[in-house]
């Protein structure tokens, strides 16, 4: 007997009509609040827009890291872990940067932090496990630990205290069911960077209440105000911390998906057997890149040190437009994003995010994609170029001074 596939035409007619959600898990029908975002940047591309959007880094890495390397004899499968040579350099970067004394062992190569915070949540994470989650935060991570099963409780950040996390509120949501605490230094999207004092409190509390911490400091060497601080490097801590980083940033290699996280050695083992189930390896060539990046340290720091002080001048660029134009916007201590005050304007972060685009050709992230304390703030990211930060702010100022009242409109 031949099988006939029906079109959808034939479905209709024949009065059948397909329940697509039937076949989404529970997961995907989610509704996430970077779910509009999402849909504007698959959108095609208006002409001329000019987008702050994204952390993407506009230079590029230096050509020497790739001279004279084999892309050809990269290709095959690599260790799940990652490749031994590069994991003995990260160690050593980790001991003489972050005062954090890890082996080879400790390490494990993914692709991008992204994987890497998805591979310390898979290895750690049981369904109803609770995990507070300081926000506004990097805009995957609620949904991230949802995947899982955990409960995530929310510790809201304050304006008024720099976005920096109290520690004496984040001990008041630890509860029985409490196991991890997210913590990311300096901040996706605000730029604030927790002192070493914050972080000996948030240390004492995860051990007296024997928790784990997920540290994300994938914009550890973009700090301009302040030090960087890995909380693994306090005392107790390098036990109960799994660390996360990434080249993308501070390297400005986001395309090459490469990534690493820090961890006890059990946490790490779990992570090598469960990368079989999300990309198995970092692709060979990104690591042999990461090598090269160790390598030629060097000329790295030189590299790193020009990008910063590129970086600073936009920053101060940026917040000074930004305020001039009415958004109100701290000087951000870390990372490449400018988080704006804008309720002035607007009553919802969304609504100034379309409109912004839609009549000012900028495109820029509404904050209530980072967190219920993100609403009415807008990140605008200074990884573009000058010119079009330059052109943006102009753009900006004069949408501002057309939209005074627009929140009595909204």
């Amino acid at each position: 007997m031949m099988f006939q596939y029906l079109n959808t035409e034939r479905q209709t007619m024949a009065g059948y009509q397909m329940d697509e959600t039937r076949f989404l898990s529970s997961i995907a029908k989610r509704k996430y609040p970077h779910d509009e975002t999402v849909r504007m940047l698959s959108a095609p591309r208006k002409e001329g827009v000019i987008s702050l959007n994204l952390g993407e880094p506009d230079f590029a890495p230096p050509q020497f890291l790739f001279d004279g390397l084999d892309a050809a004899g990269k290709k095959g499968y690599g260790p799940p872990i990652g490749m031994p040579g590069l994991r003995e350099g990260i160690a050593r970067k980790l001991k003489s940067s972050n005062g954090i004394d890890a082996s080879m062992e400790n390490i494990a190569v993914t692709c991008g932090a992204t994987e890497a915070l998805f591979l310390s949540a898979m290895a750690s994470l049981n369904p109803k496990d609770e995990v507070i989650l300081p926000e506004p935060c990097f805009s995957v991570m609620k949904g991230m630990f949802e995947v899982f099963g955990a409960s995530v409780i929310d510790l809201p950040l304050k304006q008024d205290e720099q976005f920096e996390v109290n520690p004496d509120e984040l001990a008041k949501q630890v509860g029985e069911k409490t196991k991890c605490i997210y913590l990311n230094s300096p901040s996706n999207p605000t730029g604030a960077i927790l002192s070493r004092k914050i972080l000996e409190e948030i240390a004492d509390i995860a051990v007296d209440r024997d928790l784990f911490v997920i540290s994300d400091e994938a914009y550890e060497s973009l700090v301009y105000e302040g030090e960087h601080v890995s909380i693994a490097s306090l005392n107790g801590m390098f036990d109960r911390t799994i660390l996360v980083y990434t080249l993308s940033k501070t390297w400005a290699m986001p395309g090459f998906r490469l990534g690493y996280m820090c961890a006890p050695d059990f946490i790490i083992q779990a992570a090598a057997k469960l990368h079989l189930y999300t990309t198995v390896c970092a692709p060979l060539f990104s690591q042999a890149l990461g090598l090269r990046v160790l390598e030629k340290a060097d000329s790295m720091r030189l590299f790193l040190s020009e990008a910063k002080k590129e970086y600073e001048k936009r920053r101060d660029f940026i917040t000074y437009r930004l305020n001039e134009a009415g958004l109100w916007t701290h000087k951000p201590k870390g990372a490449f994003y400018a988080f704006s005050d804008i309720r002035q304007f607007s009553k919802t972060s969304s609504d100034f995010s379309k409109a912004l685009l839609e009549e000012a050709n900028v495109l820029a992230m509404p904050g209530s994609d980072f967190g219920p304390s993100g609403e009415g703030f807008m990140r605008f990211s200074y990884a573009a170029s000058m010119k079009n930060i330059e052109d943006a702010m102009d753009r900006i100022d004069a949408f501002a001074r057309k939209n005074k009242s627009f929140s009595k409109n909204a």
